[in-house]
């Protein structure tokens, strides 16, 4: 069996959803042709069903009840299995620590030093003009939610931990959401900390737009990002001021290099939990070093 074939299935478990893959299964049978057109815009339906029921234009609040169903309902099984009262306060009290860190994970780009500005998310976000971020951690990934003009969500970075791809490469990664997608373009610019130069593979519709990112060189992880194009169309418009540090160039405004084959990546991270959980993203570095306003 191809790494393909045993990522494909692993990745719509890890997008949450039910995605349909039989097209993709049928595709594969067929000898795993891409699309020949490389500016085929994606599916915009396999988008909005990777979004998870979340939809670009929803408020904090909208998104943030969202969230907390989705944690009641991955203990509501655990709740009913619980053979005793003992054990169900137990998962009970796991619960309500889930839905305590949900929201103690809400943060505000106010013209503050965060420890997220120079994070794996750097270059995501401007301080000082109504942004703000929601983050949800998930036993697959830790997720994002960017909000614009103050209560507009626009975009989802998704930060899978790699222990969940038992090995596979950003190569397999990429090739199984062109199975998904359709035939992506290479671009290239900075996704890193300190202005580190590296390549994601993008899909780009009327509707969305999708980044995929190799992380596995500072964080060892592979990311997932799904942006409102409404919004990133008009970002420029929406983004007046500059945060703390001045004047940022987007990684997105890079040179472009089309049809890169593929991307080989070494992934032999053994502290993986440590970076993906490490200063740039936990409550204590983060929330200490910044005056955060958590609702």
């Amino acid at each position: 069996m191809t790494m393909k074939k045993i990522l494909l299935p692993m990745l719509a478990a890890l997008l949450v959803v039910g995605l349909v893959v039989d097209a993709v299964d049928a595709q594969a049978k067929k000898g795993g042709k891409k699309s020949s057109n490389p500016n085929r815009p994606p599916d915009e339906s396999a988008v909005a069903a990777d979004l998870a029921g979340i939809q670009f234009g929803w408020t904090r609040k909208q998104v943030m009840d969202h969230l907390r169903r989705q944690v009641r309902l991955s203990y509501e099984d655990k709740l009913k299995r619980a053979p005793g009262a003992i054990e169900e306060h137990n998962i009970r009290h796991e619960m309500n620590e889930a839905m305590r860190r949900l929201r103690e994970g809400y943060f505000e780009f106010n013209g503050n030093t965060t420890g997220f500005d120079h994070s794996y998310l750097r270059g995501e976000f401007v301080h000082r003009n109504q942004e703000s971020m929601i983050r949800h951690r998930t036993p697959q990934s830790e997720d994002h939610y960017f909000f614009i003009q103050g209560d507009h969500f626009w975009k989802l970075f998704r930060a899978f931990h790699a222990s969940v791809f038992q090995g596979a490469s950003f190569q397999d990664f990429c090739a199984a959401l062109e199975e998904r997608y359709g035939r992506g373009r290479w671009r290239e610019g900075e996704i890193g900390p300190d202005g580190a130069h590296g390549r994601w593979l993008e899909w780009e519709s009327r509707k969305y737009r999708v980044r995929a990112i190799d992380n596995s060189t500072f964080y060892g992880f592979y990311s997932l990002v799904f942006e409102d194009m409404d919004i990133v169309r008009r970002l420029d418009q929406l983004r007046p001021r500059r945060g703390p540090e001045g004047p940022r160039r987007h990684a997105l405004v890079e040179s472009v290099t089309d049809d890169v084959e593929s991307v080989i990546v070494k992934d032999d991270h053994a502290d993986v939990a440590d970076r993906l959980t490490g200063r740039a993203s936990t409550p204590s570095s983060s929330g200490s070093s910044s005056q955060s306003k958590r609702r």
